[in-house]
């Protein structure tokens, strides 16, 4: 009976060994997935690094996912890397209005479900900072409700693209895609709508 006994634990031994094995070796491939995106294009995490401090306060101010605003920020400025991110600090290709200081410069707009080429006049900012806090405070207007109340960032994206923040018919999905890739819903977390 004591050598079934220690076969039992010793078989239940390996067993957990093998269970914490697999989950480090899942973890470990996770991790490197992120280390090899920022080994091989260093200005992905830069960018993301620069942005988060002020997605995250913004995002708990306005009760706006972090991942959302990180993500609109990357796919509308590509990384920051766009003219008018660049040069006017606008991450999020907010239109101006009359009286605001502004650039004109072309962009991409679907119409008819075409992609097209016309010129816009396009807000300038003093800082990313800037950007970020006009980009919350605009999401707050009675077209954007849904994205505030909604109970994921998946659902906010929807939102964000069914309040006709974009012309472009796949920009929901191209959001989430986004957070997905680089795990932007682990900013989320001081989220509660």
């Amino acid at each position: 009976m004591n050598k079934l006994i220690k076969v039992f634990l010793l078989v239940s031994m390996i067993g957990s060994l093998g269970f914490l094995m697999i989950s480090g070796i899942t973890t470990a491939i996770s991790h490197l997935t992120t280390f090899q995106i920022a080994k091989t294009e260093p200005y992905k995490t830069e960018f993301i690094d620069e942005i988060s401090v002020p997605a995250k306060k913004y995002g708990m101010e306005f009760q706006m996912f972090p991942s959302i605003i990180i993500a609109q920020a990357i796919l509308e400025s590509d990384w920051g890397r766009s003219q008018l991110s660049r040069e006017s600090n606008n991450l999020f290709g907010i239109k101006a209005s009359e009286d605001d200081q502004h650039v004109v410069l072309p962009t991409q707009e679907f119409q008819d479900g075409k992609m097209q080429t016309e010129e816009a006049a396009f807000k300038i900012y003093d800082s990313l900072d800037d950007s970020i806090l006009d980009h919350s405070y605009f999401l707050t207007g009675q077209t954007y409700q849904a994205a505030i109340a909604a109970k994921d960032y998946q659902a906010a994206a929807k939102a964000i693209q069914n309040g006709g923040y974009a012309t472009d018919p796949d920009y929901s999905d191209k959001l989430i895609s986004i957070i997905k890739e680089y795990k932007l819903d682990v900013y989320d977390t001081t989220h509660s709508p």
